[in-house]
């Protein structure tokens, strides 16, 4: 339901406005600092306490290579791999 109602949003961006492209980034947990501020703490060992994440560095990675693909949407699955979806 998710992936479909991401699709659809940036299709109706790319039928709406013709100079617009929408791309759609879904990420999983990602290592920042927002572990840290939302717990009110000085530091947050993100590989104590989470089993799976991506660093700042691997989601940079799959911004670039959604940017470059024809793609409209980039979704992670359940084993945090990142996968391009095409539009229909």
């Amino acid at each position: 339901m998710r992936l479909r109602w991401r699709l659809l949003l940036g299709e109706k961006i790319d039928h709406c406005c013709q100079k617009l492209k929408a791309k759609i980034l879904t990420p999983a947990i990602t290592e920042s600092e927002f572990a840290q501020k939302s717990i009110d703490t000085e530091a947050f060992d993100f590989e104590a306490n989470m089993p799976k994440y991506h660093t700042a560095k691997q989601m940079a990675g799959f911004m670039v290579n959604l940017y470059d693909s024809n793609e409209v949407v980039r979704i992670v699955d359940r084993n945090y791999t990142f996968n391009l979806k095409r539009k229909n």
